[in-house]
């Protein structure tokens, strides 16, 4: 088992994933995270609903740098669709 396994185990049905679409940004947006300044997020309702595995409120992500490595668990409280 990895860490990542681990974790799922802990936090039975979290998903594992990073954020933004290059590695720089992966870990940039996941020590904001870490940190206390970056607290939400959001998408495109169509990306959102073609994702293999999405968010859930009450759910648990698991936050993951560039290198696929664990940086922390976040919990979703609350969604919202707006226009």
């Amino acid at each position: 088992m990895n860490v990542v396994d681990d974790l799922k185990v802990k936090y039975p049905g979290a998903i594992a994933w990073q954020f933004g679409d290059t590695p720089e940004m992966a870990d940039e947006l996941a020590e904001l995270v870490v940190n206390g300044i970056k607290t939400a997020g959001c998408s495109s309702l169509s990306s959102f609903k073609h994702e293999e595995e999405s968010p859930t409120i009450g759910g648990y992500s698991i936050i993951l740098n560039s290198k696929g490595e664990p940086v922390c668990v976040i919990r979703v409280i609350l969604m919202r669709i707006i226009r």
